[in-house]
């Protein structure tokens, strides 16, 4: 998105039609129709196939530091595949993949796009469950950082982006990406291990040789300049509990990784971060929930190669929704802030947003929004840019899930 490209005048497309007409018309009745599952194959020998995946399509019209509204569309395609044996024992052995088909510059994953998002094996025993490969880490799959009403059009942890830096057109969230999950080790190569939960309590462990995507035991697959860190470990702990209609949730993760060539200034990961929901059940058709997380690295902009010593990036996020039925409406905050480094500068973005959703089937949710965020850039006016950038953006998101 340029700054020319926002001189012409936003004009809804026939998809912003279509859906918003579905939004408003859908009958109720159709929400309580019974999920879809995952395509399943039977391959006899207690051996299962679960194929699935979920497009992700949006309409958008976004206006940045004055300029006029534009529309837009973006879009999104993954699938996810998984075999497994089901041993006499209870334990069941598997593969699981996830793809990224199709994705354009404001959609998109966490793990830079690319085509095999995840590639992992898995042992699941009553004794917890072990995972090999390439796949989330223990402190950011079990997360708990508040309700969202549709994660991926959320400014924490986004897969949608609605805004570009005017100078480059480079996706915002590129630059830097408010994530209240401690998120390090990525999507690289790792060894991890779930305990059983007890007394709603589990913990899990991952351990990852090196920021790499390759085999799990190739360190030098991972890029070789200054910053590397190797032998990195998570280590969450979660809780969940039930008190008549509340349930709680709460959440501590951290990542610790080892510097291979020190050099001055730099330093070992540190990540770590604090989380935790509750959730409320007025009746059987109406919840409310409330949550929010904490998250510091000694890294610029949370990126793993840029530990220092001295400067370190946080975030605050919070959000509440209500749901009662069909029908969902939320309120999420984002406050991130990237302090100044040698030759790097300091960055801040905050932002709101409000949304509703209508949930048509099992499958397929809208979701129609506001968000606003303003960025700060220490740096920008040395580019010929300003400082400080507002951006608003309305949006209308499909999702179509199986």
């Amino acid at each position: 998105m340029r700054a020319a490209d926002d001189a012409m005048v936003w004009r809804p497309s026939r998809l912003s039609l279509l859906a918003g007409m579905l939004l408003l018309a859908a009958p109720p009745a159709l929400a309580q129709q019974r999920w879809l599952a995952p395509i399943k194959l039977d391959l006899g020998q207690e051996w299962t196939a679960h194929l699935g995946g979920d497009v992700n399509v949006t309409e958008f019209s976004a206006s940045q530091s004055w300029s006029r509204w534009r529309s837009r569309p973006t879009a999104s395609i993954f699938a996810a595949a998984r075999i497994d044996k089901l041993f006499a024992n209870e334990w069941r052995v598997g593969v699981a993949t996830r793809l990224n088909l199709y994705h354009d510059r404001f959609s998109g994953d966490n793990y830079g796009n690319r085509f095999f998002a995840k590639v992992y094996g898995f042992v699941r025993t009553p004794y917890g469950e072990i995972e090999v490969g390439k796949q989330d880490g223990a402190a950011y799959t079990m997360a708990i950082t508040g309700p969202l009403i549709a994660p991926q059009t959320a400014i924490d942890d986004a897969n949608i982006s609605f805004f570009a830096d005017p100078r480059s057109g480079i996706n915002l969230h590129a630059i830097f990406a408010p994530r209240s999950a401690v998120f390090s080790t990525s999507n690289d190569s790792k060894l991890t291990y779930f305990s059983p939960r007890l007394l709603g309590v589990q913990l899990g462990v991952s351990f990852t040789p090196s920021l790499a995507r390759g085999p799990l035991r190739v360190p030098a697959s991972a890029p070789s300049g200054g910053g590397r860190q190797s032998d990195l470990v998570d280590a969450a702990l979660n809780y969940t509990g039930y008190f008549g209609r509340t349930s709680v949730g709460l959440y501590a993760g951290v990542v610790r990784g080892q510097l291979v060539h020190p050099e001055l200034g730099q330093s070992d990961l540190l990540d770590w971060g604090l989380g935790g929901e509750v959730d409320y059940a007025f009746s059987d058709s109406l919840t409310a929930a409330l949550g929010g997380a904490y998250r510091q690295s000694n890294t610029y902009a949370f990126d793993p190669f840029a530990a220092t010593k001295t400067g370190h990036s946080d975030v605050l996020h919070g959000s509440a929704t209500l749901v009662s039925g069909p029908y969902k409406i939320g309120v999420e905050y984002s406050d991130g802030t990237v302090g100044a480094a040698a030759g790097l500068p300091h960055l801040h973005l905050a932002g709101y947003e409000l949304s509703t959703a209508y949930v048509v089937n099992r499958n397929l949710q809208l979701t129609l929004g506001f968000q606003h965020e303003h960025f700060v850039h220490s740096a920008a006016a040395l580019y010929g840019g300003p400082s400080s950038l507002g951006f608003n953006a309305v949006f209308l998101f499909a999702q179509l899930h199986v």
